[in-house]
């Protein structure tokens, strides 16, 4: 188990978090921390190394590839990443990307962002590893950050990718109870 997954549960604890190391195989040799940040609203954050998840794909050629140049280059990265509770339709998606794309826009850590493909609306933030491992306290401190935007945002990214309103629509009553630059501070339209 990495030492830096141990150490940053405990201080995670010691902060307040309900977090926990769960095993990525069966041999228990690789883990990641899902850190409960709202259970009320099934809200989680896992944190990974991504080489760890690339290590599991042993059976791919390509990713081996990868694997092999990150270890050689002695490089790698540790993500923080919230997977949303709940998809999108289909019609919602540009109305939901350019939402994203104005939460951007005003979050200094990390990323929104959504995939088409696997129907998920994420949260996520990278912290390249390159032969040093970052602070403890730096992801502390990164996780409460994604924590409070993830809840900022959470509303507004289900009440789009729901389609109970579009985006016209939020933005107007937004501007009606006069919140848009409250909301998305600096964003100009």
């Amino acid at each position: 188990m990495n030492n830096l997954l141990k150490l940053l549960e405990n201080k995670l604890n010691d902060q307040g978090y309900q977090s926990y190391l769960v095993p990525l195989d069966e041999k228990m040799l690789q883990h990641q921390i899902v850190i409960d940040l709202d259970s009320e609203i099934n809200l989680k954050l896992t944190i990974f190394i991504i080489g760890d998840l690339i290590s599991l794909s042993s059976d791919h050629a390509e990713l081996n590839q990868i694997s092999k140049e990150l270890s050689d280059a002695n490089v790698d990265f540790l993500q923080l990443f919230i997977r949303f509770p709940f998809g999108f339709l289909k019609e919602t998606i540009p109305d939901l990307a350019r939402l994203i794309l104005m939460a951007n826009w005003s979050t200094p850590i990390g990323a929104f962002g959504l995939n088409e493909a696997q129907n998920i609306i994420f949260y996520r933030h990278v912290f390249e590893r390159l032969g040093e491992e970052p602070g403890v306290n730096l992801i502390v401190e990164a996780v409460n950050a994604m924590a409070f935007y993830a809840k900022l945002r959470f509303e507004s990214l289900e009440i789009i990718a729901s389609g109970e309103k579009t985006l016209a629509g939020y933005l107007r009553d937004l501007d009606e109870e006069n919140l848009r630059s409250e909301e998305f501070p600096g964003y100009d339209l």
